[in-house]
């Protein structure tokens, strides 16, 4: 009886070893060091999981401060750097046939904003002077 407690209790200390060294794996890709949440995950149990679970990200946290202080500096090149990267992310648009009819061939692809009268863009639904809605 005796051995059948003891290889349990071994089993359960190997399970909370794996999940402690996961978890302090966790706390490395957060920025935080991994030794120092594994012994705190080791000595508190479930708790230290929670603890690793509710960190903040501190190498989201580093790159944006510095996005945010990009975007204040140089604003123009922040956008360059965005709509690269949103036409990287972007996957590639298969071209659709165009079925202009005669009304589109002879004013284009625009609508005029009822408010301020400015031609937009077809697909826009708010016009790009003062923000009404098509």
């Amino acid at each position: 009886m005796n051995i059948v407690f003891f290889v349990a209790a071994l089993i359960v200390l190997v399970i909370d070893i794996a999940f402690a060294v996961y978890a302090g794996g966790i706390a490395e890709e957060k920025g935080y060091s991994k030794g120092n949440w594994i012994a705190v995950c080791l000595f508190f149990g479930v708790i230290g999981y929670i603890l690793v679970a509710a960190l903040p990200d501190l190498k989201m946290r580093t790159l944006l401060e510095k996005t945010n202080a990009m975007l204040k500096s140089k604003p123009w090149e922040a956008q360059k750097a965005l709509e690269s990267t949103e036409e990287a992310v972007q996957p590639k648009r298969i071209p659709v046939r165009s079925t202009k009819t005669a009304w589109n061939a002879k004013h284009g692809d625009e609508w005029k904003c009822p408010k301020c009268g400015t031609m937009n863009q077809r697909n826009a639904l708010f016009c790009k002077d003062c923000g009404e809605y098509k």
